[in-house]
């Protein structure tokens, strides 16, 4: 697993700390039977270092958490420049920065906001991350469709990890179900409508959306707050 932070300066904070505890307690039973390994964190990421982890060595999952925006129809992630702060790297640029490395990841997470959203195909081509990193051959990316909120991430994501290493067949489809299914069943949780089918997953057979995705407000609940900078 490699394992990417982004917390560019005068972006809204993320608790990274609180990140990298839920995800260590998700992956601890995995970890000790030696199943999976985190072998790199790539902290206050940069393309620069994003690029010497891939070319470094193989990974089988890479998870990114951090900041994503829409600029025009194109979703990017917002990485970090040299000084810390915020580069917005688009979607075909974070396609190209996967595909120039031999060995793809099997899964690719992407927690943060607007990584799968798309206003339609641009140039024949769709401008938001996830289905492009589907289209460089990523098997599955896990991406989101609109602003997204800590909280309910972190809730997704254990249930969701939790899931997909509770055995040897590590099903990505069961995993979201569960990841969702940890949302719905936390009381604090935005509505429905706002979370649960804000998590998709993407693969080469429904890379394509069956609707169109704008950007909508919301309101945080309950004192939850949103990655959205």
């Amino acid at each position: 697993v490699l394992v990417i932070w982004a917390q560019p300066k005068g972006a809204t904070p993320i608790d990274v700390e609180s990140e990298q505890i839920q995800l260590g307690l998700a992956l601890a039973p995995a970890i000790t039977a030696g199943r999976v390994e985190i072998r790199d964190d790539v902290i206050h990421a940069t393309r620069d270092k994003i690029e010497q982890a891939l070319s470094a060595r193989p990974y089988d999952v890479i998870y990114y958490t951090g900041h994503g925006t829409l600029e025009g129809e194109t979703a990017c992630l917002v990485l970090e420049r040299a000084d810390g702060s915020p580069e917005a790297v688009p979607s075909y640029a974070v396609e190209q920065l996967l595909a120039a490395n031999r060995h793809l990841p099997s899964l690719v997470v992407l927690n943060c906001c607007l990584s799968g959203a798309t206003v339609g195909p641009g140039q024949g081509r769709f401008q938001d991350v996830g289905r492009r990193l589907v289209e460089a051959g990523v098997p599955y990316v896990l991406a989101t469709l609109n602003e997204v909120y800590v909280g309910s991430s972190q809730r997704f994501m254990k249930g969701f990890f939790v899931s997909l290493l509770a055995d040897e067949q590590m099903n990505v489809e069961r995993a979201v179900t569960a990841g969702r299914a940890a949302v719905r069943a936390d009381d604090r949780a935005p509505s429905l409508a706002q979370t649960f089918f804000k998590y998709q997953l993407l693969t080469a057979a429904v890379a394509e959306p069956k609707v169109e995705i704008v950007r909508e407000e919301v309101v945080p609940v309950r004192g939850d707050s949103l990655y959205v900078s």
